[in-house]
């Protein structure tokens, strides 16, 4: 059994003493590690330099996803703040269209309504003038038979 820098007040120290029937204690594993180390020359320093890495990685890939799901948020609702204004625009335009058609579709009435009477004045004129053509016949005495 050797003994290595033991204090006697503490004679026990596993850290301090090496059995020579039992294999050495493992590396206390710290919160950045994992139990998957391969490296047999110095587990602990390969352990983190492999998962200071991986977690540098991860952080960095948690940031990226982070600031790409903000990005995608801003984009998204400018584009529904663009949408909510077409659609305003458009329902303005189709509130001007419908009094257009409304009023379009009042004049057409009226322009019906007195190209009917027009043509009633044009029959009647057409009446009276051929009842005076044939009163002006009947009377005109150059124009008897």
């Amino acid at each position: 059994m050797t003994l290595l820098n033991t204090h006697p007040s503490s004679p026990h120290s596993p850290t301090n003493t090496t059995f020579p029937n039992y294999p050495p204690l493992p590396p206390s594993p710290s919160p950045n590690t994992s139990s998957h180390s391969n490296n047999s020359s110095n587990p602990m320093a390969a352990t983190s330099e492999k998962e200071a890495v991986p977690t540098d990685l991860k952080q960095k890939r948690l940031l990226s996803n982070r600031e790409s799901a903000r990005r995608t948020r801003v984009r998204r609702k400018m584009q529904v703040e663009e949408l909510q204004a077409q659609k305003n625009q458009l329902i303005n335009t189709n509130q001007k269209l419908t009094e257009q058609l409304i009023n379009l579709s009042q004049r057409i009435n009226q322009m019906f309504q007195e190209n009917s009477q027009l043509k009633k004045d044009i029959s009647y004129l057409h009446s009276a003038l051929a009842n005076q053509n044939n009163l002006k016949v009947q009377t005109h005495p150059y124009l008897a038979p």
